[in-house]
């Protein structure tokens, strides 16, 4: 059953994506210039780096282990909006596939 409400579907998604990559142990992420609207996330924590502290901030985390592919949880199921049926991830080794060796979106449809 669908609850008619003002969230957009792209405010939906966005809080989606970020429960997945906390789950998955992403300890930062871009969502792009702070515009007007987007002021509803600082109330999940979102906040305005400046782009030196963010450069810095990345490049640390960008050497910590996730606890879980967000690739490979989308496939699993433990997203919480679900994988299309049929999507299979990208072959081992394609240009599609992540730097730490598991795959990545975009996936093929099979």
């Amino acid at each position: 059953c669908l609850v008619r409400d003002k969230r957009s579907a792209g405010a939906i998604l966005t809080k989606a994506i970020g429960a997945l990559l906390t789950d998955c142990g992403v300890l930062m992420w871009y969502w792009g210039c702070k515009v007007p609207y987007m002021a509803e996330y600082e109330k999940h924590g979102a906040v305005e780096v400046p782009r030196e502290e963010y450069y810095d901030g990345l490049r640390e985390a960008l050497g910590q282990k996730l606890r879980l592919d967000p690739c490979e949880a989308i496939l699993s199921g433990k997203a919480l909006i679900p994988c299309r049926p049929g999507v299979q991830p990208a072959a081992q080794g394609s240009p599609m596939s992540s730097d730490h060796g598991s795959p990545c979106y975009p996936c093929n449809l099979v």
